[in-house]
């Protein structure tokens, strides 16, 4: 009998026991209940009722700090499900894509993430495109939503329509053998939707929820959303119903056609003309703050709830498919096939995505063209153009080392910026990709930087190019550019590092200008040539990690080598030992610059692969770990290996 009711329940969902808690805070009670397949599960509660984390703890990725007790599995043979397992797709309340793509290109790589040919990808998001109603701006830019933005992407009902296109993209391969071996493949994604409706207004609140019932009825899957206080419309769209109250205790767990039913056989009738159950259910579960008395009252009366709610004893379902305690889902082979990608395939996934990304930002590109030509005209304009003379004069060289130290670092803060801004962008993005192991995390930041930083690089040599015109440096301008673009890859490549190592997008910013601000105290070089003493051994490796210190002595080098000065007495007091140095190379050892042009050259080389090779052990080896319960009954710490 377990068996055949297994096989008619295929696609739903059941947990056993589910509890979730941080310290002594409880945020999910232990409770039990289903999710069935092509019906609609509205999670619903006040704010703070532990509705985000249920579902993410149904999702498999529940905080790691968390304590997760009991067991999620899934119809038929109680199989482990969960994101990354690939049997659930979660669409967050906040769900960032690449500005710079369409929805169509959007939904594609999706589905070439699951696997999908490129063909096979195009023509599945040719036909969701059409599903979830996005034909009219199916080739228009995603775009970006923001205060004081232009307004030409997507709204926000079309970005969620595009976020569930997204979570369904890829679920079916045809290119599969239709075989019994390969015909649970077949089998639609849990759909899980944290709160979809935030942010819209009615009209467009009710065509997301409207959507997201007919993609769980279409496809036969289990479809579950938080949702804080639905109208009536939507109310009339949701099949069954969770309500929680504080503490995230159940109150109710059953079909919305019973629940009022079922209140009012606890003495709460709701009035039948003009109140929303929902707003009647929502009233009735809240602590008013603004009153002890009141508070203690309400307290009272959702406790009486819950402990009607949990008399009622744990689903039927849940009973009939609740795996034996022995059962060990870890040994259990997932019904549905690897999805991981080859790193291959996914590093030219992950970089045809970042060069579109930034080839096409043409607003960024213009700025940036503009900031850094603007930058180099100014740099001309305050230092000059410099003498011709054969013997270059003592002020001369300071004024020359000053112009190569603030360009050294005005290339590598920019450089820098840049990929912090545009890593803190993408982090939510990668974090949902990673989070299902579609590719690890080194290979993103080998596609990224592959795609990205040569643009960091073209930018600096147009800096040198100015700066070498208007100046009139004895550099030669090969060497200029090279050196200008080699500081702002290595600064970038460091961008990447910290933002890889840094989990939030603005903390990283904030380090990212100390590390900076570092890097520029132990680089520069004095002009007066007054570096004379022997510097502390932290000095010493603080130099030794400092691109601008590499850079500004091969610019030295390029600079004033061989360069013949004429010697400047009277200028002794204002420039120091400069003014009786009489050619470059004397120049150079008064300003402390022991290494050659090639070591420092090398240097700011093996600077920017270490930079880089950071960022990918950092994005391997410390990616992110979740607290997931599994169909066996107890939770654990999975940390997910992409």
């Amino acid at each position: 009998m377990i068996t055949e009711l297994a096989d008619s329940d295929a696609g739903s969902i059941h947990w056993h026991g589910l509890a979730v808690s941080v310290g002594s805070q409880v945020l999910v009670a232990p409770q039990s209940g289903s999710a069935h397949a092509g019906r609609l599960l509205a999670v619903m509660g006040p704010s703070g009722a532990g509705k985000s984390v249920l579902l993410h703890a149904l999702a498999g990725l529940a905080p790691a700090r968390a304590v997760v007790s009991g067991s999620v599995w899934g119809s038929p043979d109680a199989e482990s499900v969960g994101v990354a397992e690939g049997n659930m797709a979660l669409m967050e309340q906040d769900v960032p894509f690449f500005s710079e793509l369409t929805p169509r290109e959007t939904i594609r790589f999706a589905a070439e993430l699951e696997g999908l040919s490129g063909a096979a990808a195009a023509k599945e998001a040719a036909a969701l495109v059409r599903r979830v109603g996005l034909e009219h701006v199916a080739d228009r830019k995603v775009g970006e939503r923001y205060l004081g933005g232009t307004g030409q992407g997507l709204s926000g009902g079309e970005q969620r329509r595009l976020a569930l296109a997204c979570a369904i993209a890829g679920e079916r391969h045809e290119s599969l053998p239709s075989t019994p071996a390969f015909s649970s493949h077949c089998r639609a994604k849990t759909l899980l939707a944290d709160e979809p409706t935030t942010g819209l207004d009615t009209f467009q609140a009710a065509e997301v929820v409207q959507l997201l019932r007919e993609l769980g009825i279409a496809r036969n899957c289990a479809t579950i959303m938080t949702i804080h206080q639905p109208r009536s419309s939507v109310w009339g769209m949701i099949d069954d119903v969770l309500l929680l109250g504080p503490g995230g205790r159940a109150v109710y767990s059953g079909p919305t056609s019973a629940v009022l039913t079922y209140i009012a056989g606890l003495g709460h009738e709701c009035p039948r003309e003009g109140v929303n159950p929902a707003d009647f259910l929502i009233d009735l579960i809240s602590v008013h703050t603004g009153s002890t008395a009141a508070a203690e009252e309400d307290m009272c009366r959702i406790a009486r709830l819950a402990g009607a709610c949990a008399a009622q004893g744990e689903p039927r379902q849940a009973a009939c498919f609740l795996p034996s305690t022995s059962s060990d889902s870890g040994s259990k082979r997932t019904l549905l096939p690897a999805r991981r990608l080859s790193e291959l395939r996914a590093f030219c996934l992950l970089f045809g995505r970042a060069w579109m990304q930034t080839s096409r930002d043409k607003a960024t590109n213009f700025a940036r063209l503009v900031a850094t030509a603007g930058l180099g005209f100014i740099f001309g304009a305050q230092f000059g153009t410099f003498d011709s003379a054969e013997a270059l004069s003592a002020g001369s060289i300071s004024s020359r080392v000053a112009l190569l130290s603030f360009g050294c670092i005005s290339m590598a803060f920019i450089g820098e910026m840049r990929a912090l801004d545009r890593f803190a962008k993408e982090k939510k993005v990668i974090g949902r990709e990673r989070a299902a192991c579609h590719y690890s995390g080194a290979t993103y930041v080998a596609a990224k930087a592959l795609a990205e930083l040569p643009s960091d690089g073209l930018f600096a040599c147009l800096f040198a190019l100015i700066v070498h015109l208007r100046c009139g440096l004895r550099t030669p301008l090969l060497d200029l550019a090279g050196l200008c673009g080699l500081i702002a890859l290595a600064c970038a490549a460091l961008g990447l590092a910290i933002g890889a190592a840094v989990p939030n997008g603005e903390r990283a910013m904030a380090t990212g200008v100390p590390v900076m601000s570092l890097h520029m105290l132990t680089g520069i070089i004095d002009p007066a040539g007054s570096a004379a003493h022997q510097p502390s051994g932290v000095m010493l490796t603080l130099r030794a990690l400092s691109p601008i210190r590499y850079a500004l002595e091969a610019l030295c080098h390029a600079e004033l080598d061989g360069a013949k000065l004429q010697r400047s007495p009277g200028e002794a007091a204002k420039l120091g030992g400069l003014a009786m140095a009489s050619s470059g190379d004397a120049v150079l050892a008064r300003l402390g610059i022991t290494r050659s042009y090639r070591e420092a050259v090398l240097g700011l080389v093996a600077l920017l692969a270490l930079h880089l090779l950071a960022a990918m052990i950092i994005m391997a080896f410390f990616q992110p770990s979740f607290r997931r319960a599994r169909a066996g009954r107890r939770a654990q710490l999975v940390p997910l290996r992409c």
